[in-house]
């Protein structure tokens, strides 16, 4: 029996830069065999905060190994490659986009409404949030991992949730 019935990856453009590298955002869909809940999953808004980069790469290994029983799950294991890029002096800085003043924080680009429409205007930030918010459309629970430059590796869980723990080797 297969573990998934597809796992499709997408490369989605988001923007180009001078030196004419083209930063993306990598998406990873499991669809398992059987219909049931849909989960999208991301992380690295913040451009420093990586440890849930390593955390979503270690789900799709997971999954990989050991399969989706149910549903789908779509992973943005970085959310924010320009934040990710955005460093001075060797240390990331990208909590916000240094080189616009239109928002003070990357969690304040998401509107109330998305549109079909490719028109981004002039700021890349809102061509980030159309695309981040295009897909994760239709998916009834998501997930924005959020991180510290100094996280430790524990895990903090319900009792009923133990098991769950074990079985992702977490």
């Amino acid at each position: 029996m297969d573990k998934y019935k597809s796992y499709i990856i997408k490369k989605i453009p988001v923007i180009e830069l001078p030196s004419s590298d083209i930063l993306s955002i990598w998406e990873h869909h499991f669809i398992a065999n059987k219909l049931g809940k849909k989960f999208y999953l991301q992380a690295n808004l913040h451009g420093p905060e990586v440890v849930g980069i390593g955390v979503l790469l270690k789900l799709i290994e997971v999954i990989k190994k050991k399969g989706l029983k149910e549903g789908e799950l779509k992973i943005v294991v970085s959310s924010n490659p320009i934040g990710l890029n955005s460093k001075i002096s060797g240390y990331q800085v990208g909590y916000k986009n240094l080189n616009s003043t239109k928002y003070g924080n990357w969690n304040r680009i998401f509107k109330q409404k998305i549109t079909d429409n490719s028109n981004y205007g002039i700021h890349v930030e809102d061509k980030l949030a159309h695309i981040l918010q295009t897909i994760s459309k239709g998916f009834g629970i998501v997930l924005d991992i959020h991180s510290a430059q100094n996280n430790i590796e524990v895990i903090y869980t319900f009792p009923n949730a133990i098991d769950l723990a074990k079985y992702l080797d977490v």
